[in-house]
């Protein structure tokens, strides 16, 4: 099995979909077994949780959506996961709310916010577009009060 050198800055970019099988069972399996893994709260899968973002509330079920690294407990490329829940005690993850896959953000999702737009929710974020770190403004659309839902994105 590989594993990934996270010092000094390398491996930080790398993609799900990049990571090895193999490694990513084993980081989510060591979570899982860590004994001071929060149960009373928010918290990902394996990796790394960052800022909480796009917070709003559709028909009584409130939407969490948290920047997340996923291949290690430390900062790297952004994503937004996605959880919701009635009581803020028991939580349904919903996995990658936003991926970094657009040319306006392939290098990370960032910071953002929701706003109700109609019967959906538009999120916007600071997308990052370029190894330099130039960021751009960008929208979501969020039309799934009940899960999920469906995001399209553009960069402005």
């Amino acid at each position: 099995m590989h594993t990934y050198d996270f010092s000094n800055h390398q491996n930080r970019h790398l993609r799900l979909e990049d990571l090895e099988a193999d490694y990513y069972a084993m980081i989510q399996q060591t979570t899982r077994t860590d004994p001071y893994y929060p149960g009373w709260h928010v918290a990902p899968p394996c990796g790394l949780l960052n800022d909480p973002n796009g917070l709003c509330q559709i028909h009584g079920v409130h939407h969490i959506f948290y920047q997340w690294f996923p291949a290690g407990p430390v900062h790297g490329l952004k994503y937004w996961r996605h959880v919701t829940t009635r009581d803020f005690v028991h939580y349904q993850d919903h996995g990658v709310g936003m991926a970094p896959d657009q040319s306006f953000d392939r290098f990370g999702c960032y910071t953002g916010m929701a706003l109700r737009d109609g019967g959906g929710v538009r999120l916007y974020y600071t997308g990052i577009c370029s190894q330099d770190k130039e960021p751009c403004t960008c929208t979501a659309w969020f039309d799934g009060p009940g899960g999920r839902g469906l995001f399209l994105y553009h960069g402005k």
